[in-house]
C-alpha cells in the first residue's frame, strides 16, 4: 500500500487510504486522511475531539512492553466513515457505502 492513496471504487465513492508514519500517532493520520478526502485544511474542519478523544484512539494502538496491539476502530466523521486498522493505516469511505466491520 502506498503512503497515500485516493481512488474511486465501482460505486464512485471516494476511498482514501493513509499509512500511519513510523513516529506518528493514528489520530494525526486520521486528520491527514480527512484533509485529503474533504480538500479542506485541518484548521477549516471540525476538530477530531468533537467526535472522539484523539488521545484515547492513540492509546488503543500503543505498543506495550510485551505485545503490539491490533484491532480496528470505525467511527463516522461528517460525510465519512473512518477505519483505523491495527494503528498502521487509516481508510475513509463516504457515508452510505457499505463497509466491513
Amino acid at each position: 500500500m502506498n503512503e497515500h492513496e485516493r481512488e474511486r471504487d465501482g460505486s464512485e465513492n471516494v476511498v482514501v487510504r493513509v499509512s500511519v508514519g513510523e513516529h506518528e500517532q493514528p489520530s494525526i493520520a486520521v486528520v491527514r486522511a480527512l484533509e485529503e478526502a474533504s480538500g479542506d485544511d485541518a484548521t477549516e474542519m471540525r476538530p477530531l475531539f468533537d467526535v472522539l478523544s484523539p488521545e484515547s484512539l492513540d492509546r488503543l494502538f500503543d505498543d506495550t512492553n510485551t505485545t503490539v496491539r491490533r484491532g480496528t476502530v470505525r467511527f463516522p466523521v461528517d460525510d465519512f466513515v473512518v477505519r483505523v486498522v491495527d494503528g498502521t493505516h487509516v481508510e475513509l469511505r463516504e457515508r452510505g457505502e457499505k463497509t466491513e466491520a
